[in-house]
């Protein structure tokens, strides 16, 4: 399992990361899926309000395999 890495280091490259969120209130969970949109030199992480930020990330797990 992968550990949680400081936001900073997170791909901006569009790819959808786990996140933790410090804050938590009604507009979001502590943890979620998320990802970067730059907009004219600037972005966003598109599903975190402004008031809970993500502090940290890791990547998706992959998919499940098969049981057999």
């Amino acid at each position: 399992m992968a550990e949680w890495k400081p936001i900073e280091t997170a791909p901006k490259d569009g790819r959808r990361i786990l996140v933790w969120r410090p804050k938590i209130n009604e507009f979001c969970s502590h943890v979620g899926i998320e990802r970067w949109r730059s907009i004219n030199n600037t972005g966003c992480w598109i599903n975190s309000p402004s008031m809970c930020q993500p502090s940290h990330w890791m990547p998706l797990p992959g998919k499940p395999t098969a049981v057999t």
